[in-house]
């Protein structure tokens, strides 16, 4: 499997890590950056094993995030805990105006959530 090597601090308003399994620890640098890139509009972690830490942790990025507009966490693994974390966050986000959540078995609660 080919990882990305790019920093989020480059100008790119775009970054995709997508199909790469880097899984919640992996995920951690990226989601860490988000709390102070100030140009990506676009994140792309679709298929990397993201669990219920990671998508905590995103939230927690995403209350100090003011540029992404669109996040695609597809086909990872949220579960009901992380994505009801995220729905706190996203309704009242700035920015965000597209979040794909595919195939992450949220579950009742996280659907009510969102």
């Amino acid at each position: 499997t080919h990882t990305h090597t790019h920093t989020l601090t480059e100008s790119s308003s775009s970054h995709s890590i997508r199909d790469n399994s880097i899984g919640t620890e992996g995920a951690m640098p990226v989601i860490e950056a988000l709390r102070t890139n100030t140009t990506l509009t676009m994140l792309d972690l679709g298929n990397n094993n993201i669990e219920t830490a990671g998508a905590i942790a995103l939230a927690g990025a995403l209350r100090v995030n003011r540029t992404i507009v669109e996040l695609d966490l597809g086909y990872n693994k949220l579960g009901t805990e992380g994505v009801v974390a995220l729905a706190d966050v996203i309704k009242a986000h700035p920015t965000l105006a597209v979040l794909s959540l595919g195939a992450n078995n949220i579950g009742t609660a996280g659907a009510v959530a969102l």
